[in-house]
């Protein structure tokens, strides 16, 4: 599932990314940022109904040379729930 995302490392600026696969549990990203294993960093995804993005902490967990693994932590039941129902939306044709 390819689409339009924004990565943030801490204290930085947001970054153009592009999600290359997307689950609930974590996402797969291409994006300007140099990004490394164990660093946590912060995405941004499109608004989907909700007039504000959905903002996600994750944990790199791998990286090779075009894209970044990340995990989703702490992320809380309603952001879990929507990100669960955007996800969904779009599998769902």
């Amino acid at each position: 599932m390819r689409g339009v995302a924004e990565a943030q490392m801490e204290g930085g600026a947001q970054v153009p990314a592009e999600t290359l696969d997307l689950s609930a549990f974590g996402a797969r990203i291409t994006t300007g940022l140099v990004l490394r294993a164990g660093e946590q960093v912060d995405v941004r995804l499109p608004p989907d109904g909700d007039p504000a993005p959905l903002l996600l902490r994750a944990v790199v967990w791998e990286v090779n040379d075009r894209s970044a693994a990340l995990v989703f932590v702490n992320v809380p039941a309603p952001d879990f729930e929507r990100l669960t129902r955007f996800v969904s939306a779009l599998l769902d044709p």
